[in-house]
């Protein structure tokens, strides 16, 4: 019996110009009055941006609002990936969620 459902896959792969990958970026995320964003545009072939948090949880708005812990905003916690799409990642603002800084690792993925 066959299906009526389609199933579509997205294989990712590594952003890729000049025939070299594009270079991940580190964001430190501090208690930086209006938070921090990415410091470098993404690549225009750029479809997603997976990231991981490491050594302390955050917390991220979209809006351009500024991120307040407990406050205002999505807490995103240590250990854990994320895939955004190119647009969330550019607009995303981020603050420590405790005393502790975190640290996020994004790479870049186009279809």
């Amino acid at each position: 019996m066959s299906s009526s459902y389609n199933i579509n896959n997205i294989y990712l792969k590594p952003s890729v110009v000049n025939n070299s990958y594009v270079a991940g970026q580190a964001l430190t995320v501090d208690a930086t009055a209006g938070g921090v964003q990415f410091g470098t545009a993404f690549n225009d072939k750029t479809s997603f941006v997976v990231f991981d948090i490491q050594t302390a949880d955050v917390i991220v708005t979209f809006d351009g609002q500024t991120p307040a812990a407990g406050t205002k905003g999505h807490r995103l916690y240590a250990g854990q990936q994320y895939t955004w799409s190119k647009a969330a990642a550019s607009a995303a603002k981020f603050i420590r969620a405790t005393s502790t800084s975190g640290f996020v690792w994004a790479s870049e993925f186009q279809v």
